[in-house]
């Protein structure tokens, strides 16, 4: 058979699309904890990480690690690729341990979770190499031994499934390198993400989603700016990143809602008990405080809050001896955004 040959200049895309993939999908993963409140820093291009270093995020209490895979035209993610052992290496199942048992070592404190991210398909042919104790059938493929015996998020091996699949099983620990008890914990904090789409998730509205990939556009370069950077930035606290994306406004808010009691105000105790009753019997719709400008509505409003059993968020549409924002205070959009922020 003639040997096919290479393209010189495929080689250099494919490694382009490979760190495109890799920064699109870590502005996917920080926009994301952006949106949920959830991220408190990030790391990238961390030697420290091992094989796992392409992208670190960090959230109260856990860490997720992520080595990316990227291609620029999706293939097949198949068993042979966790666990090949050659000359030139072991499989990325051994790398994923390796880099878990590192950061475990420097995060001991966190819940420490590693991933491996690719736009590949996992492979359910069932004409790919895959041991297995018992006779092939049109099941017997590396997706449905993802499916059924590895362990998803919350839950634990499924010890009766093993009997199945345990040679594959088996030959993943073995080259993972740990021991049984070992792979049994890390394989609850290993993840493939396969089939990975670094897009807006599906269910949000065109012009939202039309913002999620400009934003993560925008993180994209961000990442690539601070890796190439000659500091060799490599950490980045998520109030660094909203600086340096000019994103502060959208986490601070746009007016002052602290409204300061006057000393010399003294709540009228029929009206304060008035406004604790109605609050107390009614489970829907709404209490309006009305009176002349002046008179103390606000005043009563935030001390009276102050000690009730509810969540309580404030918009005050003008609080006295702040910066007149003049027809801007009390318009929709601000009122949107800082009620949402709070």
């Amino acid at each position: 058979m003639a040997s096919r040959k290479r393209n010189p200049a495929s080689g250099e895309r494919n490694a382009i699309a490979g760190f495109r993939g890799q920064y699109n999908v870590a502005a996917t993963l920080i926009l994301r904890a952006l949106y949920d409140g959830t991220l408190e820093r990030i790391r990238v291009a961390d030697l420290n990480a091992g094989r796992v270093d392409d992208f670190l995020l960090l959230s109260p209490g856990r860490l997720d690690a992520y080595q990316v895979k990227w291609s620029r035209y999706a293939d097949r993610f198949r068993f042979n690729d966790l666990s090949n052992q050659s000359d030139a290496g072991a499989g990325l199942i051994r790398d994923l341990a390796e880099g878990r048992k590192r950061l475990k070592a420097l995060y001991g404190d966190r819940d420490v979770h590693v991933h491996l991210v690719t736009n590949d398909i996992v492979d359910s042919s069932t004409e790919t190499f895959l041991p297995r104790h018992a006779e092939r059938t049109e099941s017997s493929h590396f997706a449905a031994f993802l499916e059924e015996s590895w362990p998803t998020v919350g839950q634990s091996i499924r010890h009766p499934v093993l009997e199945y699949w345990g040679d594959a099983w088996n030959r993943l620990r073995v080259t993972s390198g740990l021991n049984e008890e070992e792979f049994e914990e890390f394989s609850s904090h290993c993840h493939f993400d396969y089939n990975y789409a670094d897009r807006a998730p599906a269910f949000m509205p065109l012009v939202e989603r039309a913002r999620f990939d400009a934003d993560c556009a925008a993180i994209g370069e961000q990442l690539q700016a601070a890796v190439a950077d000659p500091a060799n930035i490599v950490e980045l606290q998520k109030s660094d990143l909203l600086r340096l994306l000019g994103w502060e406004h959208r986490t601070s808010f746009w007016n002052l809602h602290d409204f300061p009691i006057d000393p010399r105000y003294e709540p009228i105790q029929e009206t304060v008990q008035g406004l604790r009753d109605r609050l107390a019997e009614l489970t829907g719709g709404y209490v309006a405080v009305v009176g002349s400008p002046g008179s103390g509505k606000s005043s009563l409003l935030t001390e009276t809050l102050r000690d009730i059993d509810a969540d309580v968020i404030s918009y005050y549409a003008f609080v006295p001896g702040a910066i007149d924002l003049g027809p801007i205070r009390g318009e929709a959009e601000s009122f949107l955004h800082d009620v949402s922020l709070a």
